[in-house]
């Protein structure tokens, strides 16, 4: 940025220019820290918590103002939020009971942990799941029941696997009416599955 007026205008508080910090909203002096916190174009910013409370656009905007930052500089941040680590971290530490569990990449971390890609698929009838199962077994796919829904099965793919996926959405789609599937969905698991599966295991390095 250039001026004050840039800053102001990046962090969306323009219109907040001449109201004093102490009659602000609790996500705007959260924005006002941040911006004073880069001012003097700093090498390295530390940013605890930056987010904590704020909404899911006070979030974005400051998420959005920092990767525009990243370059040139260090910028560590503290974060309870999974979604927040993933969205801006080259690199996540991961901090359990005082002591750094892991550290790396988001995706080292998926693939270190063994989680990739997530597919859901739903059935038109009361029989078994193997038929699915045994379409599935070929691209080493791994698959849990749904608690609460007894139609439906959730099947994990490794990263390593995630190159496989295409061809099997693909198989899937001319087979499913064959596999009485009426439904499926793809998602990519987050750096949040990885936080819960150490959370699972405190002690696993």
């Amino acid at each position: 940025f250039r001026s004050i007026e840039d800053l102001l205008e990046y962090l969306d508080l323009t219109e907040k220019k001449d109201v004093q910090v102490k009659h602000l909203s609790r996500s705007c002096r959260r924005r006002v820290s941040i911006g004073i916190a880069f001012i003097g174009y700093p090498k390295t910013v530390l940013l605890d918590e930056p987010t904590l409370g704020c909404d899911a656009d006070t979030r974005r905007i400051v998420w959005d103002f920092l990767r525009e930052r990243q370059r040139g500089k260090t910028i560590m941040v503290t974060s309870q939020l999974a979604e927040e680590a993933e969205a801006l971290a080259d690199r996540v530490a991961v901090i359990n009971r005082g002591k750094v569990q892991c550290c790396g990449t988001p995706d080292f971390l998926k693939s270190k942990y063994d989680v990739g890609y997530r597919l859901t698929m739903e059935k038109s009838d009361e029989n078994g799941f193997e038929p699915m199962k045994s379409f599935l077994d070929n691209y080493n796919a791994q698959g849990t029941s749904s608690e609460n829904n007894s139609n439906k099965m959730t099947f994990t793919f490794d990263i390593e696997e995630s190159h496989k996926i295409e061809t099997m959405l693909s198989e899937l789609e001319t087979q499913k009416v064959d596999l009485k599937v009426v439904n499926y969905e793809v998602k990519a698991i987050t750096l949040e599955d990885v936080l819960l599966k150490l959370a699972a295991c405190p002690d696993e390095p």
